[in-house]
């Protein structure tokens, strides 16, 4: 997915996109938040690519949340890119 890559949202939320502003648009597709509002409230960083994420994933691999028998798994951001593509990645606060 070239020109992707994993941009923060705030202090707790990853997306994948290809720009800091398709990162917020990426964002308030996921959340429903409106576009203006984010602008305001979030800031949005661009993760180095070869920064090693570690997610929770269920047993066939999905992102899910902890317990239930997932485990976490352990990517670059470029790697989370080329598996995942546009949208929402994560959130530390779950």
């Amino acid at each position: 997915m070239s020109g992707f890559q994993v941009y923060k949202v705030g202090d707790a939320d990853t997306v994948i996109a290809e720009s800091a502003d398709d990162a917020r648009r990426a964002w308030c597709e996921f959340t429903g938040e409106d576009l203006d509002a984010c602008r305001e409230e979030h800031e949005i960083t661009p993760v180095d690519p070869d920064k090693v994420i570690g997610i929770w994933c269920d047993s066939t691999g999905k992102i899910a949340e902890p317990g239930h028998g997932a485990a976490v798994i352990r990517f670059t951001a470029a790697m989370w890119v080329a598996r995942e593509g546009r949208g929402f990645l994560c959130s530390s606060e779950f």
